[in-house]
């Protein structure tokens, strides 16, 4: 109090008060998130596997319609955290690596950098297995062979048969010496 009876005495300039501006501004509130496809969101009742592993989703982020003043979303998936400007929002990428359950975990940040709260959006990946897969490399070990045997992954295994005279194998194939191909209907 003394020092600043002095200042002003000898016509000096009495300290300026510290005012910290209060703000009332609420953060955020949830975005909505929309799927551009080809995944659906999960619900109570209802979750079909789309897509596939590698087959990009695409999504939207917009703002609560009280929400004026959203610049940024910061999204995480299970591999990781990105933040996309609110432009970047209007088609967000994400591709699954393989199938299953996934999630976006969406939330806006405002002019201050202060993220509100968040949205959860679950989605299923269908693991597209192979349901059937014939390589045509049998004629390799036995070259009268007459099936081509089923090497899918998924579901029951179907071996093709060849059951017409003039199908086999035929040693034109691509790979030289080491490859056989399928012969149909020859004279």
């Amino acid at each position: 109090m003394a020092a600043t009876a002095a200042l002003l005495a000898v016509g000096g300039l009495a300290p300026v008060a510290q005012a910290r501006e209060a703000t009332d501004d609420p953060v955020p509130l949830a975005p909505t998130v929309t799927s551009l496809g080809p995944y659906e969101e999960c619900t109570a009742n209802h979750c079909l596997p789309h897509g596939g592993p590698g087959m990009p989703g695409r999504f939207r982020f917009t703002p609560n319609a009280a929400d004026t003043d959203v610049t940024t979303y910061r999204v995480q998936t299970p591999e990781g955290v990105h933040t996309v400007s609110a432009a970047e929002a209007e088609s967000f990428e994400f591709t699954p690596s393989s199938g299953g359950s996934y999630f976006l975990i969406v939330e806006a940040a405002d002019w201050g950098s202060r993220f509100g709260h968040s949205t959860r959006f679950d989605f299923k990946v269908d693991p597209a297995l192979e349901h059937s897969r014939w390589r045509f490399d049998d004629g390799l070990a036995d070259p009268a062979a007459t099936v081509a045997t089923d090497s899918g992954q998924g579901g029951e295994r179907h071996d093709a048969v060849l059951h017409t005279e003039g199908s086999g194998w035929s040693p034109f194939a691509r790979g030289g010496d080491q490859d056989r191909a399928l012969l149909l209907d020859t004279p």
